[in-house]
């Protein structure tokens, strides 16, 4: 891993993620074992498919990167898309999450996609995957819902960082190698479509199975129809879906069916109140999203990176965890915790991927 810091002091950070990684596998035999038990004892089925080395490797290359805490890790190996993590490690929520998203696509040439995730102060986690069935991917997580608190000691160990090989599985928001980007927001609790024919996933790890699976929206809505979605744990929530093509679609789960909703404008919005039947009065509903259509309107469409953190700033809330902003064209990630927007973290997905011989 290289960490690239500029000596200008209002600069971003750089990290660029290498193919040489430098990670090797010292831990002794015990140690590896340890690690071992420690994870199965925390699934009911095999999460992680990855051998004693790609589990050190992993565990090794967790490095924090800013004092909110956010960490970063690359994720080397395999996981099973299907496979279910105990009720008991993921925290149901107490109160309302609250989130803002929105594409610009206005400049074709660089498409941006925003997402402020508001919620509790809790660690988070900037994960790189590359499935040997999938894409390579990078992805925000928050990892209280694995067991870790903002202080732990547990990030301190590899057998007290185990339980981050499941990470991969509960994705908030992410980006893959083909600017394909998926964020959330919750929305009001409605009637969910029931089909007992279709197998049943978590309202999380839907978002990966697209990030692995699909280029395009329409692929990524494909994956949404094969699916009845489980909200257990945390708030029902809506997903905004945009690729390189200009194309972007909202996809929400209300009166027993799934509604999407794709751009009519070179932009698209949601925030925490579905949209389908309010397009109307969508601004009237939501302070936020209605600083953002003007915004977007105002502009085209057209927003640069500094300029789309700038709209994300402008929505902060006192509880905006992480506001990060995909560049989609050159598969870049531009994270700021914490609302320190003087201080923003710029990470790539480069095309000489870190990834593992197929």
């Amino acid at each position: 891993m290289k960490i690239i810091k500029s000596n200008n002091p209002g600069s971003v950070w750089l990290l660029a993620i290498c193919a040489a990684l430098g990670c090797r596998a010292t831990a002794s035999s015990q140690s590896t074992h340890a690690i071992l038990e420690t994870e199965s004892q925390h699934q009911s089925k095999p999460a992680v498919l990855q051998d004693d080395e790609q589990r050190l490797r992993t565990l090794q290359s967790v490095a924090r990167i800013d004092d909110h805490p956010l960490y970063v890790m690359k994720f080397f190996g395999g996981y099973a898309a299907d496979a279910t993590i105990e009720t008991g490690l993921i925290q149901p929520a107490t109160r309302r999450w609250a989130c803002s998203l929105f594409v610009a696509m206005g400049d074709q040439h660089h498409p941006v996609y925003g997402r402020n995730f508001d919620w509790q102060e809790n660690p988070a986690l900037v994960l790189f995957t590359d499935s040997p069935d999938g894409h390579a991917s990078v992805s925000m997580v928050d990892v209280s819902y694995l067991g870790y608190e903002r202080q732990d000691k547990k990030f301190e160990s590899l057998e007290g960082r185990a339980a981050l090989l499941r990470a991969p599985l509960i994705p908030f928001d992410g980006m893959n190698e083909h600017g394909l980007v998926v964020g959330m927001a919750a929305v009001d609790s409605a009637e969910l479509p029931e089909h007992p024919e279709k197998p049943t996933v978590g309202s999380l790890r839907i978002i990966r199975l697209v990030l692995d699976q699909c280029k395009t929206i329409e692929e990524g809505i494909a994956v949404f129809e094969k699916y009845n979605l489980d909200f257990d744990g945390g708030p029902q929530i809506h997903y905004l879906l945009a690729d390189l093509h200009g194309h972007s679609a909202l996809i929400e789960l209300d009166d027993r069916q799934m509604n999407v909703m794709r751009n009519d404008e070179n932009w698209q919005a949601a925030t925490n109140f579905c949209l389908h039947g309010n397009q109307d009065r969508a601004s009237a509903l939501c302070a936020r999203y209605a600083q953002i259509k003007q915004r977007l309107s105002k502009s085209q469409g057209k927003l640069s990176s500094d300029q789309a953190l700038g709209l994300l700033k402008d929505v902060a809330q006192q509880n905006t965890r992480w506001s990060v902003v995909y560049d989609m064209k050159d598969t870049a990630t531009n994270i700021v915790m914490s609302r320190k927007f003087e201080h923003p973290i710029r990470l790539l997905l480069i095309d000489e991927k870190p990834v593992e011989a197929r």
